[in-house]
């Protein structure tokens, strides 16, 4: 095992010295108001790069003021911020490995006071317990277009692809799972309209980014909660979506 953990290895078209992957943990280390790479940040990433990671995923970055999760969480809803998240691929570049833009939104679990989240359905977050609202159209399309506006960010500010965040609650995960998504339109109603929208926003990634770019993807396979999402659909979307552009997929588990 450990001979093969130490081979060069590939996702899409990046090719990596190693097999080793720095998963993308919430860091909560941008400034607090409005989501800016702070120098703190960029020397985490610079240490990781520095010690021989074959790559690494960021922690989830924010692609909309409405599915932010957290204060200090680190944006990338705004062209603005383009510069500071240059600087942090420049000095992981520096070191030699290669770094991935993981794209967030946080839907019905946003924990900013004030936010107005979005939720497929009014089902109280399982985690926060907030009330929320069905999503409309308009909101749904805003989502979207966040994944891709924020998926073209990341390639003019330097990474090397980009890993899209469908686990542990936020909403891609909340549209794919019955427990949280209980529509009857195109969104939902049946696993394969739950598909609909992690798939739509791979299209959109996948268009918004150099052809070849590495797009990946982090899924929640089971919800581990009575009525949740099970391995054989999850499964099955996978394939869809991989079908659609996904490269790699990280396996992950649990509706929070």
């Amino acid at each position: 095992m450990t001979d093969v953990l130490f081979q060069p290895g590939t996702i899409g078209a990046l090719k990596v010295t190693n097999r080793l992957l720095r998963a993308g943990t919430s860091e909560s280390m941008a400034t607090v108001d409005d989501g800016e790479v702070t120098d703190g940040l960029i020397e985490l990433y610079r240490r990781l790069a520095a010690n021989s990671v074959g790559a690494i995923i960021t922690g989830h970055m924010f692609t909309h003021p409405r599915g932010r999760y957290a204060r200090g969480q680190t944006g990338i809803h705004r062209d603005e911020q383009v510069g500071g998240l240059q600087r942090l691929t420049d000095e992981v570049h520096a070191e030699g490995a290669p770094i991935l833009a993981q794209l967030a939104h946080a839907g019905s679990q946003s924990r900013v006071p004030g936010n107005r989240p979005v939720a497929p359905s009014p089902v109280p977050n399982p985690l926060t317990g907030a009330e929320v609202e069905e999503a409309g159209e308009d909101d749904i399309s805003e989502a979207v277009d966040a994944f891709a506006s924020a998926a073209r960010r990341a390639v003019h500010a330097g990474f090397d692809g980009i890993h899209i965040h469908g686990a542990n609650g936020y909403l891609l995960s909340e549209f794919a799972s019955p427990v949280t998504n209980r529509r009857g339109d195109a969104w939902g109603g049946s696993p394969e309209r739950r598909d609909r929208l992690p798939l739509v926003i791979v299209e959109e990634v996948r268009s918004a980014v150099p052809q070849g770019f590495p797009v990946t993807m982090k899924m929640g396979l089971v919800d581990a909660v009575p009525g949740g999402v099970d391995l054989t659909e999850s499964v099955r979307r996978a394939a869809v979506l991989v079908a659609a552009g996904v490269d790699a997929i990280e396996v992950s588990s649990g509706l929070m």
